[in-house]
This record gives structure tokens, sequence and C-alpha cells, in this order.
């Protein structure tokens, strides 16, 4: 693959996080996805099989959940037609109302420059966790960035 079309696979994933999950803008999900795309996110999607119906389903079983539920990509690694995303989660579960940040990885697939097919590995034992004490980590403590707060690393971001 070329380096445009690796940054073009980004730029779909980019506009995923951003404009159906930070912005709620469902209406863009045909833009950014096959009709056939397999979301491995939602834990039934064996139950109902493939389809965009699966992606909403498991955007609305989160937005459920978390109130106030925001997702920061930190880092977009993109091979082939693959891009992985080391993000950072912020909200509030919706039971407590208790805030929480949490880490998590996806990988994305794409076809023809959609997604066809999403794969998410989040740090759920760190939510249960924040939620039981109602200690929220700082930035510093949940980044998959942490030069960033290392003011002796050598590329650390001013």
């Amino acid at each position: 693959m070329t380096s445009s079309t690796l940054e073009a696979n980004k730029a779909v994933v980019r506009r995923y996080y951003d404009e159906v999950w930070n912005q709620r803008n469902l209406a863009v999900l045909g833009e950014l996805v096959t009709d056939d795309v397999r979301d491995y996110g939602n834990r039934s999607v064996a139950d109902r099989g493939p389809g965009q119906e699966s992606v909403l389903t498991h955007y609305r079983t989160v937005m459920a959940a978390y109130l106030d539920f925001h997702i920061e990509p930190e880092e977009l690694v993109a091979e082939g037609d693959t891009v992985v995303v080391f993000w950072v989660a912020t909200g509030r579960e919706a039971k407590t109302q208790q805030p929480f940040r949490v880490r998590a990885i996806s990988r994305l697939q794409l076809v023809g420059g959609k997604i066809a097919e999403y794969r998410v590995l989040a740090d759920f034992a760190s939510l249960r966790q924040q939620v039981a004490d109602g200690r929220v980590p700082d930035a510093r403590e949940v980044t998959w960035r942490p030069q960033e707060f290392d003011a002796t690393a050598k590329h650390a971001v001013g």
C-alpha cells in the first residue's frame, strides 16, 4: 500500500471516532463502515451477525452505560488495510455518575476505504476499580504517551 492509502485509512478511522463517537453523528456511519461490517467490540455480534445495525447496537450500549463518553485517539498505526488505535476513553458511569478514564486499543480493518471489521480491547478492570474506589487516575497515569509527561524524555511534547 502507498503511504497516501495508509494516511487515507487513518483519516477514515479518525472520522469514525470523532464524528460518530464524540460528535454523536450517526448520519455519517454509512460513509465510514461497510454494509456488512463486523463489530467484535459488541459481545452479542455472534447472535446478530454482521452489519451496520451491529455497530449501532454497540454504540447505543456504550452510550447508555457511560455518560459524557469521549474517545481521545492518542496514536494510530497503519499497515496494509489495518489501522490500530491506542486511545483513552473518559466519561461517567451511568449508574453511579462516577467519572472514569481508561485505556483501550482497537484494530480496524478497512476495505474500499471503509471500516469492515472492528475489534477493541479496553481496560474494563480499571474502569470497575475506578467506579468502586471513586478515584479517577489523572492523565499521567492513563495515557499511551507517557513521554509527554516526562520532562526528561527526548521527544517530550511541549
